[in-house]
């Protein structure tokens, strides 16, 4: 299935949604695990590099899940109707 507009809508849509209320979520543990995430799914070793174990400011964690989320979502509706 061609990615239309529709589906590049939903998945702006929805990254924005939930990486705004990442942004507001209480505590730290969502900034710690939005920065893994990203991480991971940029291929970086978390073992080796400093960013690992650096905190992440406010709109640093909203582009990582956001752009965790945008990915996720193209991924799940490229999945959508195959068998």
């Amino acid at each position: 299935m061609p990615f239309g507009l529709p589906v590049l809508l939903v998945s702006a849509l929805s990254a924005t949604v939930i990486a705004t209320l990442t942004i507001y979520a209480p505590g730290d543990g969502v900034r710690t695990w939005v920065r893994r995430l990203f991480l991971i799914l940029v291929n970086l070793n978390p073992w080796m590099i400093g960013t690992w174990r650096k905190d992440f400011s406010a709109r640093e964690t909203f582009m990582a899940a956001w752009f965790f989320v945008f990915v996720v979502v193209l991924f799940g509706a490229s999945m959508h109707g195959k068998p």
